[in-house]
């Protein structure tokens, strides 16, 4: 909810494409930091950078869903959208 959020309010501002981006590099750096010790040495580390990455997923969803409907055709918009 809270990268959603977020990352949509800034989607409109920025763009889709690099919202989308963002997200994903959010989510990669969270994910890969979570996985060293160095930097989640403690468990509430841990859980801060597991959050962090969460907030990256939960911001790729609405302009993924956004630009899966514009880019494809109205015949199989449905199918990309819902499925």
């Amino acid at each position: 909810l809270i990268g959603g959020t977020v990352f949509g309010f800034l989607s409109d501002r920025i763009g889709r494409r690099p919202t989308l981006l963002l997200g994903l590099l959010t989510n990669a750096v969270a994910g890969m930091c979570s996985s060293l010790p160095i930097f989640a040495p403690s468990f509430v580390q841990l859980t801060i950078w597991r959050f962090i990455a969460g907030v990256g997923v939960g911001s790729t969803v609405p302009p993924l869903f956004t630009l899966a409907s514009e880019w494809s055709s109205k015949e199989v918009r449905g199918v990309f959208v819902t499925a």
